[in-house]
């Protein structure tokens, strides 16, 4: 997340994540799943300006996303708005980049960038705890992006502890030309008590080396059978970014995003040419978020 400016005016780069490890732990009595997830910032992002104005508003470009109340950016200033009492505005201008229903977490991040926004549009100065707070009224992943670079999320993916600085990582992304619903996956996802648990252990014993085939072992997805089962396009994306990327291929959270591990950002760009990936969806150069 990069955010520049003050009350006369604020400008944010929204930047999104993937799953590098994704296990769920339980089920909870309010519907959502436990949750025991790695989360990693990278630098494919939404852009998003916010300008005093006598009412709240919002334009958005591009494709994907919806306009007006529907938009999690306006439910995340309406929400600040509330809290604070307050009737001052913003004119509020998103400019979407992160494909929508890509499990990259887009619109948690937007909301994420609309609180940090407004604290400084409106000069509030928030505690990051009560920005932590509206976060986790807004969605599971939202809480992460206040903070971003890579953390352990449990919970229900609100609860963040922050990991130690590593080498940049570096990805190709493959966004299908269609999206999985997240709801659809957990409803096809059965949570099996005797399942054998995983543990991020070995994926965070081996960040440090910041190397794709140092990780490859480590990046588990539990949602993964889930998001095939719930989108059968997405079996045939999954099969051809594990034989073709050099160091395996996973689903990021509930889908439909595979993502590609690389030693560089060269690499990537260079992959990105491949005729059967690209045949397959957009190919997106990411890495680690600075």
């Amino acid at each position: 997340m990069l955010l520049t400016g003050d009350s006369r005016g604020v400008t944010v780069r929204a930047t999104s994540k993937l799953n590098l490890f994704l296990e769920i732990t339980g089920k909870r009595a309010d519907g959502y799943h436990e949750l025991e997830s790695v989360f990693h910032e990278i630098d494919l992002g939404d852009n998003l300006t916010f300008e005093p104005a006598p009412a709240l508003s919002l334009e958005v470009r591009g494709d994907g996303a919806p306009a007006g109340e529907d938009n999690i950016v306006m439910k995340a200033a309406r929400l600040v708005a509330s809290e604070i009492k307050t009737s001052a505005g913003a004119r509020i201008i998103l400019e979407k980049r992160v494909p929508s229903g890509a499990g990259l977490g887009g619109g948690s991040a937007d909301a994420a960038a609309t609180l940090l926004a407004l604290d400084r549009l409106w000069n509030l100065s928030l505690p990051l705890p009560s920005l932590h707070a509206l976060a986790a009224r807004l969605g599971s992943d939202v809480n992460f992006f206040l903070e971003g670079r890579t953390a352990l999320c449990t919970g229900r993916g609100e609860i963040v502890a922050p990991l130690p600085p590593h080498p940049p990582l570096h990805f190709l992304l493959l966004a299908p030309p269609f999206p999985t619903l997240t709801a659809d996956v957990y409803r096809l996802f059965t949570f099996d008590l005797k399942a054998p648990r995983r543990v991020p252990t070995l994926l965070l014993s081996r960040l440090p080396a910041g190397e794709p085939t140092a990780l490859e072992g480590g990046l588990f997805n539990r949602l993964e059978p889930a998001a095939l089962a719930a989108e059968p396009r997405l079996v045939r994306v999954l099969a051809a970014a594990q034989r073709i990327g050099p160091s395996g291929a996973r689903v990021t959270g509930s889908g439909s995003t595979v993502y590609m591990p690389v030693s560089s950002r060269t690499a990537a760009e260079k992959l990105a040419t491949d005729p059967e990936l690209s045949s397959l969806g957009r190919l997106i150069p990411a890495s680690s978020a600075r």
